[in-house]
Formats: structure tokens, C-alpha cells, sequence
């Protein structure tokens, strides 16, 4: 079982494995796979996350594996409402 993280420790983790997908965001599997945890994982602390204003959704074009063009959602730091960033 994976230990407790505050909302700050997570966003922190958040925020620094999504740098590389600029302000397009990252997907839950991007996520998942940059943090090392499992997919529920990750899913758990963005509906948190989400709820309380600190995460932004949105949406990007991806290339599924059948070669069908589709909307996936995408989730970034809120920067109007991020601790982190106005503790840097």
C-alpha cells in the first residue's frame, strides 16, 4: 500500500513530471507512468486535486493505436491557484 501524501507533496510530484508536456498537459497514463504509480493512483489525487480549484482539465488531439485521430483529457497545474508556484 502506497504511503499518504498531502495535496502539496502530490502537486509538487505533479508538477515535475508534467514540465516536459508544457501547458498542453499530461494524460492520467502519462502520469502514471512518469510517477511510477498506478493509474487509480493518479486518478484518486486529480478528482481531489480537480475539486479544489489547484488542477486544470483540458483536452488535446491523440493518435489512438487503430490510426484513429481523438480528444483525450489532459490535466495541468492551475497557476492561478497553485501554492506551489508562489512558493518558488
Amino acid at each position: 500500500m502506497t504511503a499518504a501524501i498531502t495535496m502539496d507533496e502530490w502537486l509538487a510530484e505533479f508538477e515535475k513530471v508534467s514540465e516536459f508536456q508544457g501547458d498542453e498537459g499530461a494524460t492520467v497514463r502519462e502520469l502514471s507512468e512518469q510517477m511510477g504509480h498506478e493509474s487509480k493512483w493518479v486518478r484518486d489525487h486529480l478528482r481531489e486535486a480537480i475539486d479544489k480549484g489547484r488542477v486544470a482539465v483540458g483536452r488535446r488531439k491523440y493518435l489512438r493505436i487503430d490510426g484513429t485521430l481523438t480528444m483525450v483529457p489532459v490535466y495541468r497545474i492551475n497557476p492561478e491557484t497553485s501554492q506551489i508556484k508562489a512558493e518558488i
